[in-house]
């Protein structure tokens, strides 16, 4: 037993040497008192021939051990957890673009003399879209994907104004009783409009669905755009992280999994449209 503890002391001394500087003063107690404690109590137990107190001491070495561990994994989940916040945050930011903004606010102007009952709708629909955006900075819990959907409607009736009409939306939701990230499904939908319809020479389309099977909620937004290259979109894939235009992609995905354990599907097809679908686990 000695020989084993002194072989550990030995071993832990050389590892503490070695990784020093990224071994906090804790961990490296911890693996001291791995070697340590064996070799006191074998030391007290010579002594005192009475006492048994090498299982004792390996006991204690267990649960130093597994304590350990638990720390390290609570830390590891509170820095995961610091990381989705700060997703969180980078998406609710991006939505908030001051020429979207601005669009927004030179169309309502303009409304004000031309239609002055469609500048006070425009004004509510402002409103709500900015309250939407407001309200997911202090809600870092999955909403209920009707909360999603008016936000959505929201977003899309400002959106008509700028592109006066250009595109017609089509709704299909027939299933709604479940939960998602916020702003998890909007800015795919802006994707749509501004890098699928909003391409067009002509007059676009955009279908909002959901449904969902015995394992899966689904949630699909389709446009019959520009569309592009889904296999050039994979290799950009650390670009794409990085570009305001996708509008969080990487961290819309990032998102619904760690949240909800979702995923993010899409196909595109270069002058045909793009096809985005969500699916959401059922609890």
């Amino acid at each position: 037993i000695l020989f084993w503890a002194l072989a550990m002391i030995l071993d832990d001394g050389i590892y503490i040497l070695y990784m020093h500087s990224l071994l906090t003063r804790r961990e490296i107690l911890t693996f001291l008192s791995l070697g340590v404690f064996p070799i006191a109590a074998f030391v007290l137990q010579y002594i005192f021939p009475g006492l048994k107190l090498i299982f004792v001491a390996a006991l204690l070495c267990f649960i130093i051990f597994f304590m350990e561990i638990h720390v390290q994994q609570a830390a590891v989940l509170q820095e995961k957890e610091r990381q989705l916040e700060k997703m969180n945050l980078s998406i609710i930011v991006s939505q908030l673009q001051p020429h979207f903004l601005y669009n927004a606010l030179t169309n309502i102007r303009v409304l004000t003399t031309q239609d002055p009952s469609a500048a006070k709708e425009a004004i509510g629909n402002f409103s709500r879209y900015l309250r939407g955006n407001m309200e997911s900075l202090t809600n870092m819990e999955p909403i209920h994907f009707e909360q999603e959907l008016e936000h959505i409607k929201t977003y899309l009736a400002l959106e008509g104004m700028r592109f006066d009409d250009k595109f017609t939306v089509e709704y299909n939701i027939e299933e709604s009783d479940f939960f998602i990230p916020a702003l998890s499904i909007q800015p795919l939908v802006e994707n749509a409009v501004k890098h699928g319809v909003g391409m067009l020479k002509g007059k676009g389309k955009i279908i909002i669905s959901s449904y969902s099977d015995e394992l899966n909620f689904y949630i699909t937004i389709e446009d019959d755009g520009v569309g592009f290259d889904v296999n050039e979109l994979r290799k950009r894939t650390q670009e794409i992280e990085n570009e305001k235009n996708t509008l969080g992609l990487f961290a819309i995905k990032h998102r619904l999994y760690d949240m909800v354990r979702g995923s993010v599907q899409i196909q595109s097809n270069i002058g045909s449209g793009t096809k985005v679908t969500v699916t959401v686990p059922r609890a």
